[in-house]
């Protein structure tokens, strides 16, 4: 399970090619031996860490394995032929990265930022074009992607105002999983805090139902050549 993790989220975040979000796998150790164990209890867990200086929380449902060295990681446990979903809260540093964020009129900063990280994704994903929507009073946006190994993804951002840093939701899955992402969304992310604010899932209504995941053609991959 934990080679699983490992080379999912590394898979996710390199297919991205955005080093702020990135997730290497020398930052994630066994989630056994650090953060929270397996959950053996009938009734969701409460975890919670600080990541980048904002405090993050979650609830940790039966049969999902988490760590909270950097930020929160879920991965689900439950033994589906499909396989399970692996899911990422954290705050990158922007500040550090090389990302160019253009500042457009419309004033949202967590549409901004995933609009460049989609700009500057390399041609092993397709990605579709981010949406804004607003979250309990929060700027959102997201975004969806599919990768050349199969991994499809939502990516989810949100702008604390506080300190107008981002903090970062991705939930990915094998191809022949990608329909669960949407499902389990809700009882992911109902009673998630950033910074003691505490989120309600019904916001979530405005996503599409199933998530259009946009199609991965490799035969449509520029591939080089001479002239």
């Amino acid at each position: 399970m934990v080679k699983r993790l490992q080379v999912v989220i590394v898979a996710l975040f390199a297919l991205a090619a955005c080093q702020p979000l990135a997730l290497t796998s020398t930052s994630v150790n066994n989630p056994l031996n650090s953060g929270y164990p397996v959950s053996t209890s009938t009734a969701p867990v409460w975890i919670e860490t600080v990541s980048s200086g904002i405090s993050v929380g979650m609830w940790q449902h039966p049969g999902w394995e988490a760590n909270t060295t950097n930020g929160i990681v879920l991965v689900e446990t439950l033994n589906h032929a499909s396989g399970g979903l692996v899911a990422y809260m954290f705050v990158p540093r922007l500040e550090n990265s090389a990302l160019e964020i253009a500042e457009t009129e419309h004033g949202s900063y967590a549409l901004d930022v995933l609009n460049a990280v989609v700009a500057n994704s390399n041609q092993n994903i397709h990605a579709s074009a981010p949406t804004h929507f607003m979250w309990d009073g929060f700027d959102c946006a997201y975004y969806l992607l599919s990768g050349s190994d199969g991994v499809h993804a939502l990516v989810l951002a949100l702008t604390e105002p506080q300190t107008h840093q981002l903090v970062v939701f991705n939930v990915s899955a094998a191809s022949s999983a990608a329909a669960l992402i949407r499902s389990r969304l809700p009882d992911l992310l109902d009673g998630m805090s950033i910074n003691g604010h505490t989120f309600s899932a019904e916001a979530l209504d405005v996503l599409p139902d199933p998530l259009p995941f946009p199609h991965y053609n490799i035969a449509a991959t520029p591939t080089p050549h001479s002239d």
